[in-house]
């Protein structure tokens, strides 16, 4: 049998506590396995696809959000800025009205509900919650369980009124939610159909569910950690920023065509993805019989997963792993041999559905802020050091960065970042 066979079944979770069974969402594309899985991904991908979804075309909706994170920046040059619940409108808002067909109206509202939702679903992966599931009825207060058990509500409920709004209101856009209710109607009479009555309509909630939270918490974290990162290594920071202005300018806002011609830019944006591993495991799969892989019996139904961060922080692959390198992503660094095996977005069939959308969204965004500002680490702030990062950040199917706050300051048009630290 193929290896691909053998891992292909996929379990929700090592536990029966996880979020979206807690709250009925054991399917769509995250949650759901076998035959439902397959068929539910293909008709989003195909259906977000014909959206728009992660195509230029979403330029002029991104742009104008991006640009409102902007001005609002503004008014914090010369602070200190915690930047970790600020990237999630940009990154979010588009997204929402591809699902839903609305904007991001209450914004202070999604702001909470991923707070609350952050809180409970990424439990650090040291959590009993993962590995003694059994505590969690015993000690529900103490394992998070009342945590992952309330906190979804707010977006639950949020979802239900937008399938409400979809089904009555005729005049809204195109959306991925109206799209799921007219299959969910032509198949009425199909039992069989994985769109049938209650399982298309829990289908249809898990997938905006799974979609809006994991891009939102994902993203605005790879963001946080590129900001980090550059405003620990300046004069990496300072050949982005150079880039930048050469090919777009001070004035003019990116545009995706210009990622072609920013070699440094994508490999700015690839070493953040390597280095944060934001990801750090793959997607939970199952083997469906008993396998001998090398050296190692494995026996069925147990659960496999990838450590993405062990492969992208293994010496041999990536020298110096814990240095920040750009360098180590441009052709004329890169071996033409065997590149390095690079994986942000996972592997195979169970590999991110949104990762054209993901890095898009990052370089726009990443791109608008440095072409407008400057990161710099508090000089009165000891800097951390690359264990500090690995260690204190918070593991769970994501990698947190810790908590720290950087000094906003204007771009100048060339070597602002060199003037500065010539003077300090």
């Amino acid at each position: 049998m193929w290896r691909s066979e053998v891992y292909g079944s996929y379990e929700v979770d090592v536990n029966t506590y996880n979020i979206f069974l807690l709250y009925n969402y054991s399917q769509g594309t995250l949650t759901s396995h076998g035959d439902s899985w397959s068929t539910i991904r293909n008709f989003t991908v195909k259906n977000l696809s014909s959206l728009g979804f992660g195509k230029k075309c979403m330029e002029p909706f991104i742009l104008p959000d991006i640009e409102e994170l902007v001005d609002s920046l503004s008014k914090e040059v010369g602070n200190r800025v915690d930047f970790k619940d600020k990237f999630y409108t940009p990154v979010t808002n588009h997204l929402w009205n591809i699902l839903t067909g609305e904007e991001i109206r209450d914004k202070k509202f999604f702001r909470e509900t991923l707070t609350s939702l952050h809180r409970s679903l990424w439990q650090p992966i040291g959590n009993s919650i993962w590995f003694l599931p059994w505590l969690t009825e015993l000690f529900p207060g103490l394992t998070g369980l009342n945590w992952i058990k309330n906190d979804p509500s707010l977006l639950h409920n949020e979802v239900k009124r937008q399938t409400k709004n979809n089904a009555s209101d005729s005049s809204l856009n195109e959306n991925l939610v109206k799209i799921f209710l007219k299959e969910i109607q032509k198949t009425e009479g199909d039992e069989g159909s994985h769109f049938h009555k209650n399982k298309g309509d829990n289908h249809m909630k898990g997938t905006i569910i799974n979609f809006y939270f994991t891009a939102a918490e994902a993203m605005t974290n790879t963001l946080n950690w590129a900001l980090l990162y550059l405003s620990l290594y300046p004069e990496t920071q300072e050949k982005l920023a150079d880039e930048i202005l050469a090919v777009i300018g001070s004035e003019r806002s990116p545009s995706l065509e210009d990622l072609i011609n920013m070699p440094y830019t994508k490999a700015v944006m690839q070493e953040v993805l390597r280095i944060s591993s934001t990801s750090p495991f793959s997607n939970f799969q199952m083997t469906t019989q008993d396998v001998t892989f090398e050296t190692y019996f494995i026996p069925k139904n147990t659960i496999i997963l990838a450590n993405l961060y062990g492969i992208h922080h293994d010496p041999n692959s990536y020298p110096e792993p814990e240095i920040f390198n750009p360098d180590r992503f441009l052709d004329e660094t890169r071996s033409r041999d065997a590149p390095p095996p690079f994986l942000p977005f996972s592997v195979g069939l169970r590999s991110c559905p949104g990762q054209t959308f993901a890095r898009n969204v990052f370089f726009l965004l990443l791109v608008s802020l440095c072409q407008k500002f400057e990161f710099r680490w508090d000089p009165n702030v000891e800097k951390p050091s690359s264990d500090f990062l690995t260690e204190k950040c918070n593991v769970s199917f994501l990698r947190f960065t810790p908590k720290f706050k950087l000094v906003l300051g204007w771009r100048e048009k060339f070597g602002s970042i060199r003037r500065m630290s010539a003077a300090a």
